[in-house]
Protein backbone atom coordinates (compact mmCIF):
# COMPACT_ATOMS: atom_id res chain seq x y z
CA UNK A 1 0.00 0.00 0.00
CA UNK A 2 2.86 2.35 0.85
CA UNK A 3 4.51 1.80 -2.53
CA UNK A 4 1.21 2.36 -4.33
CA UNK A 5 0.72 5.68 -2.52
CA UNK A 6 4.26 6.78 -3.40
CA UNK A 7 3.73 5.85 -7.05
CA UNK A 8 0.47 7.82 -7.13
CA UNK A 9 2.23 10.88 -5.75
CA UNK A 10 5.08 10.48 -8.25
CA UNK A 11 2.58 10.16 -11.12
CA UNK A 12 0.91 13.45 -10.13
CA UNK A 13 4.29 15.19 -9.83
CA UNK A 14 5.34 13.88 -13.28
CA UNK A 15 2.05 15.18 -14.68
CA UNK A 16 2.70 18.56 -13.07
CA UNK A 17 6.19 18.73 -14.59
CA UNK A 18 4.79 17.84 -18.01
CA UNK A 19 2.13 20.55 -17.74
CA UNK A 20 4.77 23.08 -16.71
CA UNK A 21 6.95 22.17 -19.73
CA UNK A 22 4.10 22.82 -22.17
CA UNK A 23 3.31 26.14 -20.47
CA UNK A 24 0.18 25.12 -18.57
CA UNK A 25 1.18 26.38 -15.12
CA UNK A 26 -2.35 26.31 -13.72
CA UNK A 27 -2.78 22.64 -14.64
CA UNK A 28 0.62 21.92 -13.10
CA UNK A 29 -0.43 23.42 -9.77
CA UNK A 30 -3.71 21.47 -9.88
CA UNK A 31 -1.77 18.24 -10.32
CA UNK A 32 0.47 19.13 -7.38
CA UNK A 33 -2.56 19.95 -5.25
CA UNK A 34 -4.00 16.51 -6.04
CA UNK A 35 -0.65 14.93 -5.12
CA UNK A 36 -1.02 16.20 -1.54
CA UNK A 37 -3.57 13.46 -0.86
CA UNK A 38 -0.81 10.87 -1.30
CA UNK A 39 1.77 12.40 1.07
CA UNK A 40 2.28 9.66 3.62
CA UNK A 41 4.96 11.30 5.74
CA UNK A 42 6.91 14.51 6.32
CA UNK A 43 9.60 13.61 3.80
CA UNK A 44 7.16 13.03 0.95
CA UNK A 45 5.46 16.31 1.86
CA UNK A 46 8.85 18.07 1.70
CA UNK A 47 9.56 16.56 -1.73
CA UNK A 48 6.18 17.76 -2.96
CA UNK A 49 6.98 21.29 -1.74
CA UNK A 50 10.26 21.21 -3.69
CA UNK A 51 8.37 20.20 -6.85
CA UNK A 52 6.01 23.13 -6.22
CA UNK A 53 8.96 25.49 -5.81
CA UNK A 54 10.60 24.34 -9.06
CA UNK A 55 7.44 25.02 -11.04
CA UNK A 56 6.84 28.30 -9.17
CA UNK A 57 10.29 29.57 -10.22
CA UNK A 58 8.87 30.06 -13.71
CA UNK A 59 6.30 32.53 -12.32
CA UNK A 60 8.93 34.84 -10.75
CA UNK A 61 6.67 35.42 -7.72
CA UNK A 62 9.57 35.56 -5.32
CA UNK A 63 7.69 35.98 -2.04
CA UNK A 64 5.55 32.94 -2.85
CA UNK A 65 8.60 30.95 -3.96
CA UNK A 66 10.43 31.83 -0.72
CA UNK A 67 7.43 30.65 1.30
CA UNK A 68 7.29 27.32 -0.57
CA UNK A 69 11.03 26.81 -0.03
CA UNK A 70 10.68 27.48 3.71
CA UNK A 71 7.82 24.98 3.89
CA UNK A 72 9.91 22.37 2.10
CA UNK A 73 12.74 22.75 4.62
CA UNK A 74 10.47 22.86 7.70
CA UNK A 75 8.54 19.77 6.51
CA UNK A 76 11.65 17.59 6.71
CA UNK A 77 12.07 15.85 10.05
CA UNK A 78 15.58 14.73 8.99
CA UNK A 79 17.99 15.52 6.15
CA UNK A 80 16.56 13.65 3.22
CA UNK A 81 17.55 12.93 -0.38
CA UNK A 82 14.90 12.94 -3.06
CA UNK A 83 14.55 10.30 -5.74
CA UNK A 84 16.56 12.52 -8.14
CA UNK A 85 19.49 12.61 -5.70
CA UNK A 86 19.02 16.17 -4.45
CA UNK A 87 18.92 17.21 -0.81
CA UNK A 88 15.69 19.01 0.07
CA UNK A 89 17.37 21.23 2.67
CA UNK A 90 20.17 22.32 0.31
CA UNK A 91 17.86 22.92 -2.65
CA UNK A 92 15.37 24.79 -0.46
CA UNK A 93 18.15 27.03 0.88
CA UNK A 94 19.55 27.74 -2.60
CA UNK A 95 16.08 28.64 -3.86
CA UNK A 96 15.57 30.95 -0.86
CA UNK A 97 18.78 32.79 -1.78
CA UNK A 98 17.55 33.16 -5.36
CA UNK A 99 14.10 34.32 -4.19
CA UNK A 100 15.63 36.89 -1.83
CA UNK A 101 17.70 38.27 -4.72
CA UNK A 102 14.59 38.39 -6.88
CA UNK A 103 12.77 40.24 -4.10
CA UNK A 104 15.75 42.60 -3.46
CA UNK A 105 16.17 41.29 0.11
CA UNK A 106 19.95 41.32 0.10
CA UNK A 107 20.49 40.88 3.84
CA UNK A 108 18.23 37.81 3.91
CA UNK A 109 20.15 36.33 0.97
CA UNK A 110 23.45 36.90 2.79
CA UNK A 111 22.10 35.26 5.97
CA UNK A 112 21.04 32.17 3.99
CA UNK A 113 24.46 32.01 2.32
CA UNK A 114 26.20 32.13 5.70
CA UNK A 115 24.16 29.14 6.90
CA UNK A 116 25.34 26.89 4.08
CA UNK A 117 28.24 24.46 4.04
CA UNK A 118 29.55 25.44 0.59
CA UNK A 119 31.47 22.18 0.16
CA UNK A 120 28.28 20.25 0.80
CA UNK A 121 26.35 22.44 -1.64
CA UNK A 122 29.00 21.97 -4.35
CA UNK A 123 28.88 18.18 -3.92
CA UNK A 124 25.09 18.04 -4.24
CA UNK A 125 23.08 17.42 -7.42
CA UNK A 126 20.98 20.56 -6.95
CA UNK A 127 22.43 22.49 -9.88
CA UNK A 128 22.15 19.56 -12.28
CA UNK A 129 18.48 18.88 -11.48
CA UNK A 130 16.95 22.14 -10.23
CA UNK A 131 16.27 25.40 -12.04
CA UNK A 132 19.17 27.27 -10.39
CA UNK A 133 22.54 26.81 -12.11
CA UNK A 134 26.07 26.84 -10.69
CA UNK A 135 26.65 30.09 -12.62
CA UNK A 136 23.58 31.64 -10.93
CA UNK A 137 24.85 30.64 -7.49
CA UNK A 138 28.33 32.05 -8.25
CA UNK A 139 26.78 35.41 -9.17
CA UNK A 140 24.51 35.52 -6.09
CA UNK A 141 27.40 34.68 -3.74
CA UNK A 142 29.81 37.15 -5.36
CA UNK A 143 27.38 40.07 -5.41
CA UNK A 144 26.42 39.36 -1.78
CA UNK A 145 30.09 39.50 -0.78
CA UNK A 146 30.73 42.74 -2.68
CA UNK A 147 27.68 44.40 -1.15
CA UNK A 148 28.30 43.47 2.47
CA UNK A 149 31.76 42.12 3.33
CA UNK A 150 35.20 43.54 3.96
CA UNK A 151 38.38 42.55 2.13
CA UNK A 152 39.56 40.06 4.75
CA UNK A 153 36.20 38.27 4.88
CA UNK A 154 36.10 38.03 1.08
CA UNK A 155 39.51 36.35 1.06
CA UNK A 156 38.70 33.89 3.85
CA UNK A 157 35.10 33.00 2.94
CA UNK A 158 35.31 33.07 -0.86
CA UNK A 159 38.73 33.34 -2.52
CA UNK A 160 40.43 30.76 -0.25
CA UNK A 161 37.32 28.58 0.11
CA UNK A 162 37.81 25.46 -2.02
CA UNK A 163 34.05 24.82 -1.91
CA UNK A 164 33.49 27.73 -4.28
CA UNK A 165 35.88 26.39 -6.96
CA UNK A 166 33.03 24.59 -8.78
CA UNK A 167 31.04 27.81 -8.99
CA UNK A 168 34.00 29.99 -10.00
CA UNK A 169 34.78 27.50 -12.78
CA UNK A 170 31.25 28.07 -14.08
CA UNK A 171 31.67 31.87 -13.82
CA UNK A 172 35.41 32.81 -13.72
CA UNK A 173 34.57 36.53 -13.77
CA UNK A 174 33.22 36.19 -10.23
CA UNK A 175 36.55 35.04 -8.83
CA UNK A 176 38.34 37.83 -10.71
CA UNK A 177 35.90 40.37 -9.25
CA UNK A 178 36.62 39.16 -5.72
CA UNK A 179 40.38 39.17 -6.29
CA UNK A 180 40.34 42.76 -7.56
CA UNK A 181 38.18 43.73 -4.58
CA UNK A 182 40.61 42.11 -2.15
CA UNK A 183 43.59 43.79 -3.87
CA UNK A 184 41.82 47.18 -3.49
CA UNK A 185 41.89 47.49 -7.28
CA UNK A 186 38.46 49.11 -7.14
CA UNK A 187 38.65 50.97 -10.45
CA UNK A 188 39.26 47.80 -12.51
CA UNK A 189 36.82 45.87 -10.32
CA UNK A 190 33.99 48.29 -11.09
CA UNK A 191 34.72 48.07 -14.82
CA UNK A 192 34.48 44.28 -14.62
CA UNK A 193 31.36 44.58 -12.45
CA UNK A 194 29.70 46.60 -15.20
CA UNK A 195 30.49 43.80 -17.67
CA UNK A 196 29.04 41.14 -15.36
CA UNK A 197 25.92 43.18 -14.61
CA UNK A 198 25.38 43.85 -18.32
CA UNK A 199 25.24 40.06 -18.66
CA UNK A 200 22.64 40.01 -15.86
CA UNK A 201 20.34 42.69 -17.29
CA UNK A 202 18.15 40.10 -19.02
CA UNK A 203 18.19 37.77 -16.02
CA UNK A 204 14.69 37.64 -14.47
CA UNK A 205 16.14 37.45 -10.94
CA UNK A 206 18.87 40.12 -10.99
CA UNK A 207 17.87 42.14 -14.05
CA UNK A 208 15.31 44.43 -12.37
CA UNK A 209 17.81 45.31 -9.60
CA UNK A 210 21.07 45.84 -11.52
CA UNK A 211 21.40 49.57 -10.73
CA UNK A 212 20.47 49.02 -7.07
CA UNK A 213 23.06 46.23 -6.73
CA UNK A 214 25.82 48.37 -8.25
CA UNK A 215 24.87 51.22 -5.90
CA UNK A 216 25.20 48.95 -2.87
CA UNK A 217 28.56 47.63 -4.05
CA UNK A 218 29.83 51.21 -4.48
CA UNK A 219 28.52 52.11 -1.00
CA UNK A 220 30.48 49.23 0.51
CA UNK A 221 33.64 50.17 -1.40
CA UNK A 222 33.39 53.82 -0.30
CA UNK A 223 33.09 52.73 3.35
CA UNK A 224 36.11 50.41 3.06
CA UNK A 225 38.16 53.01 1.17
CA UNK A 226 37.46 55.84 3.63
CA UNK A 227 37.89 53.87 6.86
CA UNK A 228 41.73 54.00 7.22
CA UNK A 229 42.04 57.73 6.47
CA UNK A 230 41.78 60.63 8.92
CA UNK A 231 41.32 62.91 5.89
CA UNK A 232 40.95 62.13 2.20
CA UNK A 233 40.25 64.17 -0.92
CA UNK A 234 36.85 63.48 -2.47
CA UNK A 235 38.29 64.22 -5.91
CA UNK A 236 41.06 61.67 -5.44
CA UNK A 237 38.63 59.11 -4.04
CA UNK A 238 36.26 59.58 -7.00
CA UNK A 239 39.17 59.02 -9.41
CA UNK A 240 40.42 55.91 -7.58
CA UNK A 241 36.93 54.41 -7.38
CA UNK A 242 36.06 55.16 -11.00
CA UNK A 243 33.13 57.36 -9.90
CA UNK A 244 31.94 59.98 -12.37
CA UNK A 245 32.73 63.09 -10.30
CA UNK A 246 33.48 64.38 -6.81
CA UNK A 247 29.91 65.74 -6.62
CA UNK A 248 28.49 62.28 -7.31
CA UNK A 249 30.76 60.83 -4.64
CA UNK A 250 29.77 63.57 -2.20
CA UNK A 251 26.09 62.58 -2.47
CA UNK A 252 27.05 58.95 -1.79
CA UNK A 253 29.15 59.95 1.24
CA UNK A 254 26.34 62.15 2.62
CA UNK A 255 23.99 59.16 2.43
CA UNK A 256 26.51 56.93 4.23
CA UNK A 257 27.10 59.55 6.95
CA UNK A 258 23.34 59.91 7.44
CA UNK A 259 22.95 56.14 7.77
CA UNK A 260 25.93 56.14 10.20
CA UNK A 261 28.04 53.79 8.06
CA UNK A 262 30.75 56.47 7.98
CA UNK A 263 31.62 58.62 10.98
CA UNK A 264 32.99 61.72 9.27
CA UNK A 265 32.21 65.20 7.99
CA UNK A 266 32.67 66.84 4.60
CA UNK A 267 34.59 70.12 4.32
CA UNK A 268 32.90 71.68 1.29
CA UNK A 269 35.56 74.39 0.94
CA UNK A 270 38.58 72.06 0.80
CA UNK A 271 36.72 69.13 -0.75
CA UNK A 272 38.01 66.75 1.92
CA UNK A 273 36.34 64.10 4.02
CA UNK A 274 37.48 64.30 7.66
CA UNK A 275 36.98 61.44 10.06
CA UNK A 276 35.36 62.36 13.36
CA UNK A 277 37.85 62.32 16.21
CA UNK A 278 36.57 61.75 19.72
CA UNK A 279 37.98 64.55 21.91
CA UNK A 280 38.83 63.16 25.39
CA UNK A 281 37.45 66.37 26.90
CA UNK A 282 34.10 65.77 25.19
CA UNK A 283 34.03 62.21 26.51
CA UNK A 284 34.80 63.43 30.04
CA UNK A 285 32.09 66.09 29.81
CA UNK A 286 29.54 63.48 28.70
CA UNK A 287 30.48 61.24 31.64
CA UNK A 288 30.06 64.16 34.05
CA UNK A 289 26.66 65.00 32.56
CA UNK A 290 25.63 61.36 32.91
CA UNK A 291 26.78 61.28 36.55
CA UNK A 292 24.93 64.56 37.27
CA UNK A 293 21.69 63.22 35.77
CA UNK A 294 22.01 60.05 37.85
CA UNK A 295 22.70 62.09 41.02
CA UNK A 296 19.79 64.41 40.21
CA UNK A 297 17.43 61.44 39.87
CA UNK A 298 18.58 60.02 43.22
CA UNK A 299 18.03 63.43 44.91
CA UNK A 300 14.46 63.54 43.54
CA UNK A 301 13.79 60.07 44.94
CA UNK A 302 15.13 61.07 48.36
CA UNK A 303 12.97 64.25 48.36
CA UNK A 304 9.88 62.23 47.45
CA UNK A 305 10.59 59.77 50.26
CA UNK A 306 11.06 62.60 52.81
CA UNK A 307 7.76 64.19 51.75
CA UNK A 308 6.02 60.85 52.17
CA UNK A 309 7.46 60.40 55.67
CA UNK A 310 6.39 63.96 56.65
CA UNK A 311 2.83 63.30 55.49
CA UNK A 312 2.77 60.03 57.42
CA UNK A 313 4.00 61.75 60.58
CA UNK A 314 1.23 64.41 60.38
CA UNK A 315 -1.51 61.81 59.88
CA UNK A 316 -3.63 61.26 63.08
CA UNK A 317 -2.95 57.99 64.88
CA UNK A 318 -5.43 55.26 63.98
CA UNK A 319 -6.63 56.99 60.74
CA UNK A 320 -6.58 55.08 57.51
CA UNK A 321 -5.05 56.27 54.25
Amino acid sequence: AGNLISECQRAHVDLANLCAKIGSTEEAFRALQSAREFCGDANSHGELQVSTVRISQATFRWMQINTFAQRAISAMTTRHQQSDGTDVWIEGSVIQIQANFGDAKWQDAIKELNKLDIGEVAASEVFEVGNTTAKDFAIYATLSALMALGRKEVREKYINNFGYSKFFEAMPECLELLKRFYDSNYSDMLVLLDNVLSFCVLDPVIGPHVSQIKGRVIDNIVVIYATPYMAVSLERMAKDLHIQSADTLESIVVKLITSKRISARIDVVSGYLYKHKVDPRDATLKNIEKMYKSFDSQVDLVKAHIMFLEEESLRPTGSKA
